[in-house]
């Protein structure tokens, strides 16, 4: 009886283990593509080499059919054999240890396959690749070896990825709570005060400032009561990197930069038309001269001047008081202020020619130059000021600056990446990141696999050939030299590791659209209600309006810089 039980428990086993065997191949295995087909000659040739030493098999051309079919079974045998002695005795239908004259013949090696969970054919192709030019006598035990180097390869990158995990989900999330802090915060501003130029003039920057420095934001932010974490939100606002200058302070076109160009226009319209400022500005919107501009009449007054920005926006940005009509007061901040010019700018995809061609003179590579110049702190983002420092103290830049970056920030978004200087290497090294965190758990980790001799430094023979045992289908030739900044021809740990502190739009996007931004919004506590009152400025002259007002067509013209 017991015997007959011990038999049923290990029946019962066997069948348990063979259906969590296919649950984990469905799972983790994704079979060839069903439209793959040979040539005669194709499904003669192997197309690898198997190394008398080690055991291993080599492809001959990494991108030939045939490395895809041997890629796809090298797979499919981690998750389907234990190791090499477990792939024989499967093969061979026995249980005891193999020894040394066990041989699996071509015909069973194939019926075993076709019998088995292997989803894909070119069985006979496959046994020719394992056993070489001992096809005839049939595959044994050293034939198999390769198995057992794979298997350790995938411990390796499994202990790897396992170690890296931690430190890759801090830093993921790190990036997500960053674009969070920033998205909640403006939520808020705009539902308090329907527009974001109208927050930045009344909780921001009471005093009309178009610049705030660091310590005047915090200091906003606490005197309205927000409280989320303002360091996170000083830096998700593309501040706090390794260069004070950049980091010291925000602009109202960091702030906002689409409605900032409509500022910017807006105030071109009056430095074109009225001399005296914004004084003479309003008096001309204020045709009724009832001290107030409602709505319909400044839409009506900026239409037949030619202004082609979106007016009614910018209507509610410059009402700071939220009283549906704007009084001289509310121009006055217009007279001090300096827009940068690539607000007013046209693109000029020349002057983008002329700043590359600068670059390659200067750095040798595009990438360098991102990585020495532009991005400073590794975000993959480089804006505005970023720019005009490199442009000014790095390459003495001479052409048109302005031009040139609204060339490259054609959606005015307030930053450009590495894909608006190079486009190929950025997605080469996007590539390679997401595969490397995929398959390693960071770009780090993976340096720190294909590092066997923890020598520190990578050859360009052992990137490739690591790339390779590890099945990245990417150019890794391209991957190297992209990443070779300095062209000596090997890899540190610095000219890679870089790569895990880039921004995953993508990721932070699909975050956002999966709901994620909908949850916890940090409040703000309500103060004492206020009322702002603005004082009428003493002395002022407007003059009186006329019925042949001039009406001048309104046309860009470009601004000195921002004074600060």
């Amino acid at each position: 009886m017991n015997i007959l039980g011990s038999g049923l428990k290990g029946w019962l086993q066997d069948e348990t283990d063979e259906d969590e065997l296919e649950k984990q191949i469905k799972s983790n295995y994704k079979p060839l593509r069903k439209d793959l087909t040979l040539t005669a000659a194709e499904a003669e040739d192997p197309g690898v080499t198997v190394c008398t030493e080690t055991g291993e098999v080599m492809l001959d051309d990494p991108e030939s059919p045939q490395a895809e079919i041997w890629l796809n079974f090298k797979a499919w045998s981690t998750h389907a054999f234990q190791d090499s002695e477990d792939m024989m005795q499967k093969f061979l239908g026995t249980a005891r240890l193999i020894v040394e004259g066990d041989k699996v013949p071509c015909l069973e090696f194939c019926e075993y396959l076709q019998d088995s969970l292997w989803p894909s054919h070119f069985e006979g192709l496959l046994f020719r690749m394992i056993t070489g030019s001992a096809a005839e006598t049939g595959m044994t035990l050293e034939h198999c070896k390769w198995l057992d180097i794979e298997k350790r390869r995938q411990a390796r990158k499994e202990k790897a990825r396992e170690k890296a995990q931690t430190e890759a989900t801090f830093r993921t999330n790190n990036q997500i709570a960053q674009k969070m802090v920033l998205v909640k915060f403006k939520a808020m501003l705009k539902q308090t005060h329907g527009s974001y130029l109208r927050a930045w003039r009344v909780a921001l920057s009471p005093h009309d400032s178009m610049v705030l420095q660091k310590a005047q934001f915090f200091k906003a932010c606490s005197e309205m009561g927000w409280s989320g974490d303002v360091r996170k939100l000083w830096k998700s606002l593309g501040k706090g990197g390794r260069d004070e200058t950049v980091g010291s302070h925000i602009c109202i076109d960091d702030w906002d930069p689409k409605t900032a160009e409509i500022l910017a226009h807006f105030r071109a319209w009056i430095s074109i038309n009225f001399p005296k400022g914004s004084a003479e500005a309003f008096n001309h919107l204020d045709r009724c001269n009832k001290k107030s501009v409602h709505l319909d009449e400044f839409l009506v007054v900026l239409q037949e001047s030619g202004f082609s920005k979106p007016a009614k926006t910018l209507f509610h940005g410059l009402d700071k008081r939220g009283t549906k009509t704007l009084v001289a007061e509310d121009l006055l901040f217009l007279d001090r202020w300096r827009p940068p010019g690539f607000l007013l700018a046209t693109p000029n995809q020349g002057a983008v020619d002329l700043f590359k061609a600068m670059l390659l003179s200067r750095y040798r590579s595009y990438l360098l130059s991102w990585r020495k110049i532009l991005d400073t702190d590794n975000s993959n983002r480089c804006d505005w000021t970023e720019f005009q420092i490199a442009c000014n103290k790095h390459l003495q830049f001479t052409g048109d600056m302005p031009g040139a970056w609204r060339a490259l920030d054609k959606d005015l978004v307030g930053y450009i990446t590495l894909a608006q200087i190079d486009a190929h290497s950025a997605e080469t090294l996007r590539s390679f990141k997401e595969w490397s965190t995929k398959e390693f758990g960071s770009v780090r980790s993976a340096f720190q696999v294909f590092d066997t001799n923890a020598s520190g430094d990578i050859s360009i023979k052992e990137f490739q050939h690591a790339c390779r045992m590890y099945d990245f289908d990417g150019k890794s030739a391209m991957i190297f030299r992209a990443l070779d900044v300095e062209r000596n021809y090997s890899l540190s740990i610095e000219e890679v590791a870089f790569l895990d502190d880039w921004q995953s739009e993508d990721m932070v996007t699909s975050h956002l659209e999966d709901g994620a931004g909908m949850g916890f919004m940090p409040q703000v506590t309500p103060r004492k209600a206020q009322t702002l009152k603005i004082e009428p400025p003493v002395n002022i002259k407007v003059a009186s309006n006329s019925s042949n007002a001039r009406r001048r067509a309104y046309t860009c013209m470009p601004t000195p810089e921002r004074v600060w």
